[in-house]
């Protein structure tokens, strides 16, 4: 029996790399849909929903709450995009942490708008927050790739340019693009 390895060593490291770097833009991709989801679910109660004979949308800490969230869906739905056309490691650990830290503000935000209607079983607002949750878990959650990053970015001393998301030239990129989850 040939004790040598299948693929050289460095060439299963890449494989490995390029497969977690496509499960996180899925996971990404559905974090951000369920993000976008919960925040038109709550655009339309906030309109719908009247208190004190006025729409809640209508007073200045919902909107607020809610122009925060469509900036976090946004910035996660760019980071995305470049995830999706670079096909770099990074970017796609970039992604999926943008894209939880936006599922996890929705659940928060939306959760607060709806009150306690959101908690209930007869309300759809609470599936889409535990699916998110669970979903976060998978291959790194936001704050381990928060972590990881800002591990790497210190061990490199150097801070990649806004949407500049190539890994720096050390040994720790393969480590950052694999070694959460």
């Amino acid at each position: 029996m040939d004790a040598r390895p299948i693929l050289p060593v460095n060439e299963g490291e890449a494989l490995w790399a390029s497969a977690v770097a496509a499960g996180r833009r899925a996971l990404a991709t559905e974090l951000l849909a369920l993000a976008d989801r919960m925040l038109h679910m709550t655009l339309k109660y906030a309109g719908q929903r009247v208190q004190f004979g006025r729409p809640i949308g209508s007073y200045q800490a919902v909107r607020h709450r809610l122009a925060e969230l469509f900036v976090a869906t946004e910035s996660a739905r760019l980071s995305l995009e470049h995830s999706w056309e670079t096909r770099n490691p990074f970017a796609a650990a970039q992604a999926k942490c943008s894209a939880g830290h936006a599922h996890a503000l929705a659940t928060q935000s939306c959760l607060q708008v709806h009150g306690a209607i959101g908690f209930t079983a007869e309300h759809e607002l609470h599936r889409y927050s535990n699916r998110g949750t669970i979903m976060d878990v998978l291959l790194g959650t936001s704050p381990q790739i928060d972590e990881a990053t800002g591990e790497h970015l210190s061990m490199c001393q150097e801070v990649p340019r806004l949407g500049d998301f190539a890994p720096a030239r050390s040994s720790g990129a393969t480590e950052l693009a694999t070694g959460i989850g």
